[in-house]
């Protein structure tokens, strides 16, 4: 009954009274699962979950992490994990990794990236393409997360253990496509712009120019109907067109190439600037590539 309260509440937009009933069930079902042999744990780990987003949809992050922590903790040590509330967890976990990479709080970066991984290699080989894509994107966010830590506290291992990760992510989309199975070319692309600012951070900008250029190819087979609308397609391409500016100008200096990649790049953000406003520091930095090789 309580849970039902919380859902009421939760579809209301009302968080705060959610958390109320959700934290009341809780107790309700520790107390039930003391008492029945752990049969409640599964019940236990979804409520858990539901806290940790309600409690970020207020605003109280941490408070919320520490419910996704006993979440994933209970589904790390699971043997019975039903394939949609393990890929919502997982993508979730994918997501505060990269959320907590950006704050620098590698202490929680590791904790969930350990639980991360313990529940995806229990899973790895089932073919199911939300899952699959959720591990995908767990992966993905860790060698991203590698790839941050690096630009934040150096060390080299740490760009290496990113291209482990982002390796794992392609193989697992590049199985998906030799059996003819769907996948999800936006995280698909999303993993070759990963590698090629790894790459870059590896001084190896053959291969970087190389992994912009399958992110591009990749957006370009699967969405070739989207890449030019409003959107997140579009915006996905515009951003791989500016790390390739990015790269061109600043790096291998060749500013023919900077500019024609800087011009790619304002047009697709001009497309979507009115719908996402937040775009405009990247507009500002491709014009200005594009008027500084402009004569060149």
């Amino acid at each position: 009954l309580f849970i039902d309260f919380g859902i009421y509440y939760k579809t209301i937009g009302n968080s705060k009274e959610a958390i109320k009933y959700y934290e009341k069930s809780l107790k309700i079902f520790n107390n039930l699962n003391t008492q029945f042999s752990e049969e409640y744990t599964g019940t236990i780990a979804t409520i858990y979950y539901n806290l940790f987003i309600y409690y970020k949809e207020i605003g109280e992050l941490n408070t919320g992490i520490s419910y996704l922590k006993r979440s994933i903790e209970i589904n790390a040590n699971s043997k019975n994990l039903t394939k949609n509330d393990t890929s919502t967890l997982l993508k979730s976990t994918a997501s505060i990794i990269t959320e907590l990479s950006l704050t620098g709080d590698w202490k929680d970066v590791d904790f969930f990236i350990g639980h991360g991984l313990s529940i995806a290699k229990q899973l790895i080989d089932i073919q199911n393409l939300d899952l699959q894509n959720s591990i995908a994107t767990l992966y993905n966010n860790i060698g991203d997360s590698y790839n941050i830590r690096f630009e934040n506290i150096g060390n080299e291992k740490f760009l290496l253990l990113s291209l482990e990760y982002s390796e794992k992510t392609e193989d697992i989309y590049l199985d998906r496509i030799e059996k003819g199975k769907n996948i999800n070319s936006l995280l698909f692309a999303s993993l070759y712009h990963g590698m090629g600012n790894t790459y870059k951070n590896l001084n190896n900008y053959k291969s970087s120019l190389k992994s912009y250029n399958k992110a591009i190819q990749v957006l370009n087979q699967y969405n070739n109907d989207l890449i030019n609308r409003k959107g997140k397609y579009s915006t996905r391409l515009a951003h791989t067109h500016m790390a390739l500016a990015q790269l061109y100008y600043y790096k291998i200096q060749d500013n023919k190439k900077a500019n024609k990649a800087a011009k790619k790049a304002s047009d697709l953000y001009m497309l979507n600037i009115k719908e996402n406003p937040s775009l405009k520091d990247w507009l500002y930095t491709a014009n200005e590539i594009y008027r500084l090789t402009k004569n060149n």
